[in-house]
């Protein structure tokens, strides 16, 4: 842990034992430790499970990388990768589920967008 999140850490904790005294573990209230475990299984979750983007999302992305994975349904007898990464260009199009990126245009419809490249699925 950084020194800066140390110092981001409560003086005193909201989290109190049955005697109303502040329930301490290695320096740091059980309270802190609970909310830094939550957060840290809640982005290895994201990291290693990610949901595909929304469409709102995506727009928030544009001129970031995010990885394109053909839907399951669309996989066979598709000419090219099943997942690429790709930079966003914008979000629109004639029925506002097209996802303008560096290797040209997906529908959202077709394919899904991550943050992260989503594990093989067996």
């Amino acid at each position: 842990m950084t020194d800066t999140e140390k110092a981001k850490m409560p003086k005193e904790c909201v989290y109190r034992h049955e005697n109303g005294n502040c329930l301490p573990l290695g320096g740091f209230c059980a309270a802190t430790y609970q909310r830094l475990a939550c957060t840290a299984l809640r982005e290895y979750d994201e990291h290693h499970n990610p949901r595909p983007l929304t469409l709102e999302e995506l727009r928030e992305r544009v001129g970031k990388p995010v990885c394109k994975v053909i839907k399951p349904e669309f996989q066979k007898g598709h000419k090219g990768k099943l997942k690429k990464w790709v930079m966003v260009d914008g979000v629109g199009g004639l029925h506002g589920g097209d996802v303008f990126h560096s290797n040209g245009v997906t529908n959202i419809e077709y394919a899904d967008f991550y943050d992260h490249e989503p594990k093989e699925q067996t």
